[in-house]
């Protein structure tokens, strides 16, 4: 069967190379759409698609364990293949080489492979008690290492690191959140949201030490002695690596594939080769029809967006509408806070209500443009955002003035 007679039928024999949300909800929209054939879910998780964002969440902190809410419901024609992992791809005869040996035929391949966490040498050997948090089974050790008290050290005040930070202190543990930057979350929120966010972690009890790396890290009495670059030491029993990821784009690249820190695709997810897509965190969309490459975005919303454009794409469906400014949500400090849109040097902070509670609402504007907004429970100021955002940006300083909006 060709390509292109697959993709008519809806017939194609797609394999999907990674289990994570973006897989689940393609092969749940390539169903809803019609498809008919064979699918191939190769997984390096015993488990099938789920919901991460609440394992740094309820996970941590219900005192039975939760349900994690699975991504994918149905699964006729799907064949799942656990604790397996993809190790070549040969484009020419369409197949895919696994780690057993065996191999899988595609007529499409989707590349959602995803992040690779960040990991430290100075904790080489201490994998007992320094965790990622990254996969299900990695937030069950996490839970269990928690329910046994003592200190937490989190390495990274990103909002993986911060997230976790609030459940600890939630379940009465120390915290310490240490990280290189002056201020939290500096790549996703300005400086003055970011000295906010860190004087509440202090205000829930968490120490904060910013601007400081580590230097060392030994065994001591069953703890752990962390020394800092700037002269302090702190001791944990447990620590978490919160320093990001890396695209797990080598299979792609071995392949032949065009990538620059993530696979590059057009804004179907379809890469270089128009029999394989890439969705999720790995994929980076070029930004033009020049071929410039555009921003890799690594959220739960991007990784629903990019599955629903490609399974639209691989079945020839219409596409769906733009997704907009990047929008994307975490739960920390008791509230939950959301985004749209990304920060930018040189902007004018607007604000309303208290800080990152209940009716807060934050504008970052330039040249009397909307950059970024980010609120808590405000409905209005999320209208408001999405409204301007549908402008270009454009927001009236009056509609600011309503908002009860001043700036800072």
């Amino acid at each position: 069967m060709s390509m292109d007679a697959g993709r008519i039928a809806g017939t194609a024999r797609i394999v999907v190379i990674g289990s994570g949300h973006s897989a689940g909800r393609l092969i749940g929209q390539l169903k809803s759409l019609g498809h008919r054939g064979q699918i191939v879910l190769i997984g390096e998780e015993a488990h099938p698609p789920y919901e991460r964002p609440w394992l740094s969440k309820t996970m941590l902190t219900e005192p039975e364990e939760p349900a994690i809410p699975g991504v994918l419901s149905d699964t006729d024609g799907v064949t799942h293949l656990p604790l397996r992992r993809a190790v070549a791809i040969d484009r020419a005869a369409g197949r895919v080489r696994l780690d057993d040996g065996s191999d899988e035929a595609y007529d499409i391949l989707v590349l959602a492979t995803g992040l690779a966490p960040r990991r430290l040498a100075i904790f080489d050997g201490m994998e007992d008690r320094v965790l990622c948090l990254h996969k299900l089974d990695e937030a069950r050790a996490l839970r269990a290492r928690l329910a046994r008290g003592g200190g937490l050290a989190l390495i990274g005040a990103g909002f993986i690191g911060l997230e976790v930070a609030s459940s600890a202190r939630q379940l009465g543990l120390a915290v310490d959140i240490v990280e290189t930057a002056p201020l939290p979350l500096m790549r996703a929120l300005p400086a003055a949201l970011g000295r906010q966010i860190a004087d509440l972690h202090a205000a829930e009890g968490s120490r904060l030490h910013l601007g400081t790396g580590l230097q060392s890290a030994e065994t001591e009495a069953g703890s752990l002695r962390l020394s800092l670059t700037n002269g302090h030491r702190i001791s944990a029993e447990t620590v978490v690596l919160g320093m990001g990821g890396t695209a797990q784009d080598g299979l792609a690249r071995d392949s032949g594939l065009d990538t620059a820190d993530g696979v590059l695709t057009d804004a179907t997810g379809r890469s270089s080769d128009p029999q394989i897509y890439a969705i999720g965190d790995v994929a980076r969309c070029r930004s033009d029809e020049n071929g410039q490459n555009g921003i890799r975005l690594e959220s739960w919303r991007n990784a629903e967006d990019s599955a629903i454009a490609a399974a639209a794409a691989i079945l020839d469906a219409p596409p769906p509408p733009p997704p907009g400014a990047p929008s994307f949500w975490t739960e920390q400090l008791g509230q939950r806070i959301q985004f749209i849109g990304q920060p930018v040097a040189d902007g004018e902070l607007w604000q309303s209500g208290e800080a990152f509670r209940p009716g807060y609402g934050a504008f970052l504007m330039r040249d009397d443009c909307l950059h970024q907004a980010v609120f808590v429970n405000a409905p209005k100021v999320m209208r408001a955002a999405r409204e301007a955002f549908r402008r270009d940006g454009r927001i009236a300083a009056d509609t600011l003035s309503a908002l009860g909006f001043r700036r800072i």
